[in-house]
């Protein structure tokens, strides 16, 4: 291996691992909050076209147009006891729904897509959750307006047997630029 073909892989390493550092050392921590015995914590936000299953032909498609796309894990802190999670998306057939709002007034709505299709990483509509575990649900939303800044997430206790409703700030998201969390 000739002097030149070594020190190119060299730096070739030492910047990779500097941007992989880098980028770790800029990634914010997650907005989280304790609901009754669940620790809930963002992932990731994002505002893409997303794939799916359709449940009707088993075919994988694409959405039409973007959406706000919200990663959570739910963590149950309990060492003795089941957490009972009804994901959100159910909320918004029941009258408790999650919802966003944007730094200019404007709510957003779940979109439930529950019915004939099933989406990456998206939970049961029920699930029992063991102690120290830790599933993710996806939460999709309407797509904000563009001069939104800043996005507000309500999510109900109630989906982890709690009574309060807790609030998760972050930035808008660039279309194809999500925003990862450290967890």
């Amino acid at each position: 291996m000739s002097i030149k073909l070594l020190l190119a892989t060299i730096l070739l390493a030492i910047s990779s691992s500097a941007i992989s550092i880098f980028a770790a050392a800029v990634r914010p921590e997650s907005p989280s909050h304790m609901l009754g015995k669940s620790l809930v914590s963002i992932s990731e936000v994002s505002l893409q076209r997303f794939r799916y299953l359709d449940l009707a032909d088993g075919k994988h498609k694409k959405t039409l147009h973007r959406y706000l796309v919200v990663k959570v894990y739910i963590y149950n802190a309990s060492k003795k006891s089941l957490v009972h999670y009804k994901t959100w998306r159910e909320g918004a057939l029941i009258g408790r729904p999650a919802f966003i709002k944007d730094s200019l007034g404007n709510v957003y709505k779940l979109r439930p897509f529950d019915f004939g299709i099933k989406i990456k990483g998206q939970s049961k509509n029920a699930v029992d959750i063991y102690p120290n575990h830790e599933p993710q649900d996806v939460l999709v939303f309407e797509r904000p307006v563009g001069a939104a800044k800043t996005l507000t997430l309500s999510l109900s206790g109630h989906n982890v047997g709690a009574k309060q409703m807790k609030t998760f700030k972050f930035k808008k998201p660039a279309i194809g630029h999500p925003i990862k969390f450290k967890l």
